[in-house]
């Protein structure tokens, strides 16, 4: 009998996923042109959630950064930036990205997943 799958093992893939589209995927090179934008290297960086709004195309999402600081961020349709604010109250960032508090984990332990 095979031992279930926990859920921070599912979040902690979903970040994963969400990591790998960020830095290898056509589909955020927007999100990534934000972080190198930033001044931030695009290995060090989580992507902890991530939106697309089938409406207008907007982007919207979050990033672990610098020693586990969380970041929203927004992009319209074209990829310009609307929003980038940090954000301390991972409560709150739970209750929209269920993946906040085990991305921040991931960043501060230094398991983040390596560019190839």
């Amino acid at each position: 009998m095979s031992n279930p799958i926990s859920r921070e093992d599912l979040l902690r893939q979903e970040v994963v996923e969400n990591t790998e589209f960020l830095r290898d995927d056509e589909g955020g090179r927007d999100v990534n042109n934000l972080v190198i934008s930033k001044g931030l290297p695009i290995g060090d960086v989580l992507l902890a959630g991530f939106v697309e709004n089938e409406d207008n195309g907007d982007q919207y999402g979050l990033l672990v950064v610098e020693d586990g600081q969380c970041v929203v961020f927004e992009l319209d349709r074209y990829g310009a930036e609307k929003r980038w604010e940090r954000v301390d109250d991972l409560s709150f960032l739970d209750d929209e990205f269920s993946t906040a508090s085990v991305a921040v984990a991931m960043k501060r332990s230094g398991d983040v997943p390596s560019v190839e």
